[in-house]
């Protein structure tokens, strides 16, 4: 039999070895040197008809500052549910860290998949790109929380090429604030308190080519080629060359979008 002592002291190092580790994780947050970031995802979606669900995957979100390089606030793998976010009205938790203090000038967003919901069928749509990469600066205060939020537009990202297959194309509107107070729910939801003169609001895009452009939302014919490559039909991209009399110059190159 194992001796009760033993047993005893094994006990007594085990809650003492968590003990050490939450005391650990308490104090490894410095507010002097640190602050804290708030991710959040909601939807602004119109009705959309005979879709009734769009299922987006998320399964980590980092942050890029030219001091610390890209920085993983999550690597957790969630799920969310666009259109029933739209019908609540809710901000849903997509991420939460600490952060050393400074200007992060990139955030991005790896979505893994898309599924919706149409006509009572689940379809995977194609994303153009399952890296959702943002330039725009978020700022990190010494001891305080700032905040960013994923407002997806769905019925503006989701196209249906001619032969009914699915493509979404991320539309979002993006709020930023500096200084907030944050309450986290139960079941997820998040509540975001603090000065609207400190909003800061903008609108990005993704292109047939996985690009993120601001105040941008893709239009036109999308297909799906035999690569499985989105391609906007009726318009093609090409360089040109244009002859400037002073020869001393070098020929300037531009990009212009042909319609045939």
């Amino acid at each position: 039999m194992i001796n009760k002592n033993i047993i005893l002291a094994i006990s007594v190092i085990a809650i003492l070895g968590v003990g050490v580790y939450f005391l650990n994780e308490k104090s490894s947050y410095n507010p002097k040197t640190q602050g804290k970031i708030i991710f959040g995802i909601t939807d602004a979606a119109a009705n959309m008809g005979d879709v009734s669900a769009v299922l987006i995957t998320v399964n980590r979100v980092q942050i890029h500052s030219e001091a610390s390089g890209w920085v993983t606030v999550s690597n957790e793998t969630k799920q969310y549910d666009l259109l029933a976010l739209k019908q609540s009205g809710a901000i849903s938790l997509l991420a939460s860290s600490t952060a050393a203090i400074g200007t992060y000038d990139q955030v991005k967003l790896m979505i893994s998949k898309v599924i919706v919901t149409k006509n009572g069928v689940q379809i995977e749509a194609k994303l153009p790109s399952g890296e959702l990469k943002i330039v725009g600066n978020l700022v990190v205060n010494p001891d305080r929380t700032s905040s960013m939020v994923f407002d997806f537009i769905a019925d503006k990202s989701l196209h249906i090429t001619g032969n009914g297959k699915l493509i979404f194309a991320p539309v979002i509107k993006i709020k930023k604030q500096n200084d907030v107070s944050i309450l986290i729910k139960s079941n997820g939801e998040i509540n975001i308190t603090g000065d609207k003169e400190d909003d800061d609001e903008e609108n990005v895009g993704m292109d047939e080519k996985g690009e993120i452009k601001n105040d941008f939302e893709l239009k036109g014919q999308l297909d799906i080629d035999d690569d499985d490559n989105i391609r906007l039909d009726g318009g093609v991209s090409v360089k040109i060359k244009t002859d400037d009399d002073d020869d001393d110059k070098d020929d300037e190159e531009k990009n212009i979008d042909l319609k045939i």
